[in-house]
């Protein structure tokens, strides 16, 4: 299913051939003066066939997320570009805002992507730029209101930690640092309900409204959604609104419900799901005790199997693109030098693919990570999850929608050949 080759190795590999061959008797003469002894100059031939193993793949392979600007969408021929993350689960499409949850003290702010704090306009942007927008469909039950933070000092008392900028907004830890607090969802967000009811709370704002001002403006495009993002790890990043843990039958039944309106409201909708935040995730859920209360059953194969029986139960179909994170692991690199980073970001993206790369982060190098899938050190993470999607919903595409490997630095030259070798190993199968 998967190439196995390495198209940047290869490059650089005939390169150096090249470059040792071609570069005359001063070159030639120097390597050697520098041997301990004189054997006969040895040279190696080395041929590429660029034509071998070709097929066509995905157009919608080479996205992106939160680009500096359209003209950055056109300039790096992105072909997807994503409205999503921890921002977006409470995004506000009547306000313009949003809450940072816990990564900034819960507090609301006015959203903008692109220069948009429009989701319509967002689109339409997009679009202009000559890209495919993919949105995120919120299915927590609260959005940001216009201001407004969830842990005010004042109300709850001294916390662990507060904004410095804003030293009423605290983290909602008390301040012994050992215990979270709770919160009145509406210090800082409005109701989100699916339609307008009788005896809906002030200021409530609703997904099918949304749905068709997002529908309008994607027009002839591709109508592709998220649906939210990692609702598995919501008790911790948005633990103000959804204090407990996420557990399985919730993970089934809101995605279910969501993805099943959406469709009535947008009939070209194309929903993405489950969203998983990360290794960990694909096999357990936020709540401990959860799995074993489901046979021991790894979650992402249990909460893809239950979609397509709820599917073929309802002779209806909820989830059109199977999609997870997929941040390779990596060890703690405290006290690596810079080269050492380089080499690490260089292989990392082996996770993705290779059989034989045994994880060097404890985060999957972990035999009680999962009680179902074999060779549990190896990641084999896209053709993994490939195969799960073949087994248990045949015709279910695959995608990730956020990944990264930065280890030496974002603009260190190690990360841009770990991007290589990650979108290498893309095929048509594999992908949307």
């Amino acid at each position: 299913m998967f190439p196995r080759f390495r198209p940047v190795t290869g490059l650089f590999l005939a390169l150096f051939v090249a470059n040792i061959s071609s570069a005359g008797p001063q070159v030639e003469s120097r390597l050697s003066d520098q041997r301990t002894s004189a054997p006969a100059t040895t040279h190696v031939n080395v041929t590429i066939d660029v034509l071998t193993n070709r097929h066509s793949i995905s157009t919608y392979v080479y996205g992106g997320a939160y680009p500096k600007d359209a003209p950055t969408i056109s300039d790096a021929g992105l072909t997807v570009v994503r409205w999503g993350g921890n921002a977006t689960s409470r995004y506000n499409w009547k306000t313009f805002t949003y809450n940072a949850a816990s990564d900034w003290y819960f507090e609301d702010f006015g959203y903008s992507e692109i220069g948009d704090s429009d989701s319509s306009k967002y689109i339409q942007d997009v679009k202009t730029a000559g890209s495919n927008p993919l949105m995120t469909m919120v299915m927590l039950p609260w959005v940001a209101k216009a201001s407004g933070w969830s842990f005010s000092v004042s109300k709850y008392g001294a916390q662990c930690s507060t904004d410095p900028y804003n030293s009423d907004a605290g983290n909602g830890v008390k301040s012994d640092c050992s215990t979270n607090l709770g919160a009145d969802p509406n210090d800082a967000n409005v109701a989100l309900l699916d339609q307008p009811g009788t005896k809906d709370p002030q200021g409530s704002v609703y997904r099918n409204q949304w749905t068709a001002t997002l529908a309008s403006a994607f027009g002839t495009a591709p109508h592709f959604y998220n649906m939210d993002n990692e609702m598995d790890i919501w008790g911790g990043t948005h633990r103000d609104v959804h204090p407990n843990p996420s557990v399985y039958d919730e993970l089934r039944d809101t995605y279910i419900a969501e993805a099943r309106a959406l469709k009535g409201w947008d009939s070209k909708a194309l929903r993405f799901g489950p969203v998983s935040c990360c290794w960990w995730f694909y096999w357990n859920g936020a709540n401990n005790n959860d799995k074993s209360a489901h046979a021991g059953v790894d979650f992402v194969p249990w909460w893809l199997n239950e979609v397509y029986w709820q599917d073929k139960v309802g002779k209806t179909r909820s989830l059109d693109v199977f999609d997870i994170h997929a941040y390779p692991d990596v060890p703690d690199t405290s006290g690596w030098s810079q080269s050492q980073k380089q080499g690490l970001s260089a292989r990392i993206y082996r996770d993705y693919w290779d059989p034989s790369y045994v994880s060097e982060s404890g985060s999957i190098n972990q035999n009680w990570a999962t009680f179902l899938q074999p060779n549990k050190t190896i990641p084999f993470r896209i053709p993994r999850m490939r195969a799960i999607a073949n087994m248990i919903y045949p015709g279910t595409p695959l995608s990730i929608t956020e990944w990264s490997a930065a280890v030496a630095g974002e603009s260190d030259f190690s990360t841009a050949l770990g991007d290589a070798d990650a979108y290498a190993f893309w095929d048509a199968s594999a992908c949307i």
